[in-house]
């Protein structure tokens, strides 16, 4: 039994990392493009930006001529009475028996078409300031788009984690629990022949029971986590794998300071906020400006008063108009503007200091994370040796059953701790380059 455990102890301890990087697996790096492809949350994201790109092609729109044609037939059925004068008139042209004796016909339908154009030529700036608040809306809307990328690229890396953290520690639980079967038939054999006490035996299969539940748990929390990649990402993978060693980045805090304030697309979007806001409020305070437009016609319709007459119109205007009076609603409307800039710009310096904060949090704990993952595979192998010792003591009669088992809970708990301090590690450095606005380069995307 003893020969077995030491022998486990090795294969255990090696597997603890291995396990998390098997060959055959698809890493994280080589699944990201395709995980993206298939993540429902920024396919919405991008429509929403393709909507926002219509924006300045509508507001632009207000700077070109508007241009429209009209048509209309009408059915008319009258009774037309020239009159005294009329009647006197219509027999000097000769005519005997009224209005129809002319040999004219009274009008029954009508046909008209016109055409109507319109220029702006001044409006105060207000149309090329809305066009440049489109475009700093389109800009905004890029920049929350590739911050919605980044959050999205951490999210799939997260989950992705996940099932390799639960499989790892499946894997550990199983060869835990095929140990301290192994362990329990020694110990019952033992016990038949006189060697092994009954407390000896009560203790190991107490043991094997506990691993037996929490590897139970254990392929629960697999089971969940594939769910979720999938969910996510719309992908089913074979087997996960943390791939061996970290994405590198800069290790002086300012100059990732310096990145995060150039490449944050949260940053990037506040700033095209501002610029947008600051643009709204130059229109609106075009309101209180002149307008001048051109305006151009031109109609033509028949049968207005007889069969086949006709009437054809051309015309020009220059239209100029000063708003006097509004009620106060442009004076408010200009306030409102100013409003909600002083809003965007302090939002901006709060994201602005929320967000080097953060950088030096992140940068902290990817040091941290990285000295905790170095402590956590010292103390694997230190427990692997304690366990391997132990066994060895046991089997010169200077340990116990019991102190066996409780070098083994502990190697086991090491192991997690191994476990959970490597993608620690991974998740830490994603955070940081994620708040530089890096981690999609760090895929290659």
């Amino acid at each position: 039994m003893m020969k077995h455990i030491r022998r486990s102890v090795g294969a255990a301890a090696l597997s603890t990392i291995s396990a998390m990087g098997a060959a055959s697996a698809q890493s994280l790096e080589e699944i990201m493009a395709d995980a993206l492809d298939g993540s429902q949350t920024l396919a919405a994201d991008r429509a929403a930006l393709d909507a926002q790109r219509e924006a300045p092609k509508q507001a632009f729109a207000s700077a070109l001529p508007s241009v429209s044609v009209g048509g209309s037939v009408s059915a008319n059925d009258a009774t037309y009475d020239p009159g005294r004068d009329g009647e006197q008139f219509l027999r000097d042209l000769g005519a005997t028996s009224g209005f129809n004796g002319t040999g004219l016909e009274a009008a029954q339908t009508t046909y008209g078409v016109s055409l109507s154009a319109r220029q702006t030529v001044y409006a105060g700036g207000r149309v090329m300031n809305s066009i440049r608040a489109a475009r700093a809306g389109v800009r905004a809307a890029e920049a929350g788009f590739e911050a919605g990328r980044e959050d999205t690229v951490f999210e799939i890396a997260s989950a992705y984690f996940d099932v390799v953290r639960a499989e790892a520690q499946r894997d550990a639980l199983q060869q835990s629990f095929g140990t301290l079967t192994e362990q329990e038939r020694a110990v019952a054999k033992s016990f038949d022949l006189g060697r092994a006490s009954k407390t000896d035996v009560a203790a190991v299969s107490a043991q094997r029971a506990d691993v037996e539940g929490r590897l139970a748990t254990a392929r629960a929390n697999v089971a969940s986590a594939r769910l979720n990649f999938q969910a996510i990402t719309g992908l089913t993978l074979d087997k996960f794998a943390l791939s061996e060693g970290r994405p590198t980045y800069p290790e002086d805090i300012d100059e990732l300071l310096a990145m995060a304030q150039a490449s944050n697309a949260n940053l990037q979007a506040a700033d095209a906020i501002v610029e947008a806001g600051a643009a709204e409020v130059r229109a609106a305070r075009g309101q209180r400006r002149p307008a001048v437009e051109i305006v151009g016609s031109y109609s033509y319709s028949e049968g207005n008063l007889i069969e086949g007459d006709s009437i054809e119109s051309v015309g020009v205007q220059l239209q100029a108009s000063i708003p006097l009076f509004s009620g106060g609603r442009i004076a408010s409307e200009v306030r409102q503007a100013k409003a909600d800039l002083r809003s965007d710009q302090l939002a901006r310096a709060d994201l602005n200091r929320r967000l080097e904060a953060a950088v030096r949090a992140a940068y902290g704990d990817a040091i941290a994370a990285e000295i905790s993952r170095r402590s956590a595979e010292v103390q694997v192998d230190a427990r692997a040796t304690t366990l391997e010792g132990v066994t060895i003591e046991a089997e010169l009669g200077k340990r116990t059953t019991l102190d066996i088992l409780e070098a083994e809970d502990d190697f086991l708990t090491s192991r997690f701790s191994a476990i959970d301090a490597r993608i620690r590690e991974q998740l830490t450095v994603y955070n940081l380059l994620r708040l530089t606005g890096s981690l999609s380069q760090a895929f290659d995307l």
